[in-house]
């Protein structure tokens, strides 16, 4: 999971106990049609060495299951399985649930609406608009990276930075005025306000069902956060590592603290790309449970009727 391998490579391990490239006389992965090495995969963001991709691994509840009636239409492992992988930083691999998707559906409506006001009504100064391209301000704009928690500091700090190699650098002039800007904004109370919004979706950190020899598991979390800094985009995160699960009474969770190969990968995708991105989760999860409601309901009635003919 943690090996540096290509994206492509990478990918494969969306598919757990599956059979990843082709066997025997086949053709090598790199000759494979599309529908033979990444077959679920629904949607891909791509960028030079680093990849984001989506497959749908939906389920039906089967006859036998305990927790799903067929009606309900998915099962606890019917997912959308998510990926960032990077030739340079290996991997990282988290599921949403089919049964959160109407959520995520809704809020992203909502906040697609606000962050685009948002960016709409921004003044085209430099605070608002030149990204600062320093650590602590992570790529953000000045009137943004102002308004977070010590804020102020981190900016007054990256000024003096840029200004000390203003002969060095001569682009550090435009975040130098940018950062003035800003600085000006917020001590008049002149600055427009910037509307923090929640992460559009976010999961707690989750084991999967396996256990290694250690009895370790891989856990996993995954968030998803939208923001207008120059346009709207948004950014996804996920976090892996393999853990011991603690017991909490009649729950177990993923002991986070005293875990082993913590790896977090982040992904940045624009709002064209997330608009697909969330197009395809919405037709997919809509044309499967089309496809297979006239069988589930026909499970359900069968079961209606033998419950009906038992005595009690």
């Amino acid at each position: 999971m943690y090996s540096n391998q290509s994206p492509q490579t990478a990918y494969q391990q969306f598919y757990n106990n599956m059979p990843s490239y082709p066997q025997g006389n086949q053709q090598p992965p790199d000759k494979q049609p599309m529908v033979e090495k990444y077959p679920l995969q629904i949607w891909v963001a791509a960028r030079a060495g680093i990849s984001l991709t989506c497959a749908a691994d939906l389920n039906v509840p089967e006859e036998g299951d305990t927790k799903n009636s067929p009606m309900e239409m998915h099962s606890g492992y019917s997912v959308f399985r998510m990926a960032i992988a990077s030739s340079e930083k290996g991997s990282v691999v988290a599921n949403i649930p089919a049964n959160d998707i109407p959520y995520l559906l809704n809020q992203y409506q909502f906040q697609r609406n606000i962050l685009n006001r948002q960016a709409m009504s921004k003044p085209n100064t430099p605070a608002y608009t030149v990204p600062i391209k320093e650590r602590n301000c992570k790529n953000r704009t000045a009137a943004e990276v102002v308004q977070m928690e010590n804020g102020l500091n981190i900016l007054t700090n990256a000024r003096k930075l840029f200004a000390a190699n203003l002969g060095r650098y001569p682009k550090n002039r435009q975040m130098v005025e940018a950062i003035d800007e800003a600085l000006y904004l917020y001590q008049s109370h002149h600055l427009s306000q910037t509307i923090n919004l929640p992460p559009l979706y976010s999961s707690p950190v989750k084991p999967k069902s396996t256990a290694d020899k250690n009895n370790r598991r891989t856990a996993y979390s995954i968030s998803i956060s939208g923001s207008s800094s120059l346009s709207v985009d948004w950014t996804f995160e996920i976090f892996n590592c393999k853990a011991f699960l603690r017991d909490m009474g009649k729950l177990k969770t993923v002991d986070v603290e005293h875990a082993e190969d913590k790896r977090t990968l982040t992904f940045k995708v624009t709002q064209q790309e997330m608009d697909l991105f969330i197009y395809r989760l919405q037709s997919t999860l809509e044309n499967f449970e089309r496809m297979n409601f006239s069988g589930q309901y026909k499970i359900a009635k069968k079961h209606v009727k033998y419950s009906r003919e038992v005595p009690v």
